[in-house]
């Protein structure tokens, strides 16, 4: 995934970046034909650009337009786990806690095994967090100069 942004300032061989765009969608949003889903998503975004600091492989310099990339998979690898791990260990703590209340049926375990799950699920996707922070291949990099604002 690349994304254009713009160098705003540099430090000791790290640059610092806004992102412009607001992706959403597949980018044809205006054209004709598109299903103008991306507009949704404006809603639910902050109207401010974000800063990021990265690694100034490419000698950038402040005011310079550059592609930042992440790798492919990244995201979406990212985006199950925050949203369907969750969802699978609630599911999950909710089966276990109606088979442990037995022919009973007591919505009681039930609702404690999904909450146990979902508590189960926070522990995992701070681990996973922790886990990639630090991975290389899962961080955004400066790939190439695109020119000067």
């Amino acid at each position: 995934m690349d994304i254009e942004a713009i160098v705003t300032r540099t430090e000791q061989g790290h640059v610092y970046v806004k992102v412009n765009e607001q992706p959403g969608g597949c980018g044809r949003c205006h054209e004709e034909g598109g299903c103008s889903s991306g507009a949704l998503t404006q809603i639910f975004r902050s109207r401010n650009c974000r800063e990021f600091r990265l690694q100034n492989d490419i000698g950038a310099r402040e005011g310079d337009k550059v592609m930042v990339s992440l790798a492919d998979g990244v995201t979406l690898k990212a985006a199950l786990v925050v949203y369907m791990l969750p969802v699978v260990c609630i599911l999950l703590g909710a089966w276990i806690g109606t088979s442990l209340a037995g022919p009973s049926g007591s919505d009681r375990l039930a609702t404690l095994g999904a909450v146990s799950g979902f508590m189960v699920s926070l522990v995992l996707v701070a681990v996973y967090r922790r886990r990639h922070a630090a991975n290389a291949m899962a961080q955004p990099v400066l790939s190439r100069y695109v020119g000067i604002r």
